[in-house]
């Protein structure tokens, strides 16, 4: 027996339901008529008018737009740092604002690096121009964290960070307790912070541990 056709004419699709193809019964059910013929998708914002993509409205980039006029790298930028124009290269390697909202140069290997591959840009400019980082805070001076010009940077002690930058939390408790439990003297020298500023411990203890162990 030979298989039912669809009841539209000029069909001839196998029936699915009510005598309809699975094409015109969908429609049926979805519009409430087999011969609906839905409209064409929405054009996007930044579509040309024959529905093409457009290129993205930076100078010199042919790439597809893919959000407010710009291609999908530009857009990157542009939420990142407020700027899609911006590139963050020196060095000749690639940089990144990293969570913290220091500038992160990817550069593995290198003494400073991180264990992902990255060293912050302003303990590197400080290193070329040969200061000792190691052990040491570099601090910005107009507190933005991405502007790593040598003249806006100066490097300091944990502690004189942690002071300039409004004082120890526990500042009063510190300045009762001079020595530590072994008597010690707390002195600039002698003091390590922690960086949550809440903890200090001296070096001497540091180095007495690291003996014993």
């Amino acid at each position: 027996m030979p298989a039912k056709t669809c009841s539209i004419d000029g069909c001839e699709k196998r029936t699915s339901g009510r005598g309809l193809c699975s094409s015109h019964y969908h429609r049926l059910r979805r519009y409430g008529d087999p011969l609906h013929i839905p409209s064409q998708a929405k054009q996007r914002k930044w579509d040309a008018p024959d529905g093409t993509r457009v290129a993205c409205q930076m100078d010199d980039c042919a790439k597809p737009v893919k959000a407010v006029g710009l291609c999908a790298m530009h857009y990157m930028r542009l939420r990142q740092h407020g700027d899609p124009t911006v590139t963050l290269r020196r060095y000749g390697v690639y940089r990144i604002i990293l969570s913290s909202g220091y500038v992160g140069v990817w550069m593995p290997g290198h003494p400073l690096a991180g264990d992902h591959g990255y060293v912050l840009e302003h303990r590197l400019v400080m290193y070329d121009l040969g200061h000792a980082v190691d052990g040491m805070h570099v601090h910005h001076i107009d507190h933005d964290r991405t502007n790593n010009d040598p003249a806006n940077l100066e490097v300091m002690t944990p502690h004189e960070h942690l002071q300039h930058h409004g004082g120890l939390p526990n500042a009063g408790q510190f300045q009762r307790q001079t020595h530590c439990g072994r008597g010690h003297e707390f002195t600039p020298e002698n003091t390590y912070t922690y960086g949550d500023g809440n903890r200090r411990e001296c070096y001497a203890c540091k180095r007495n541990k690291r003996k014993a162990a």
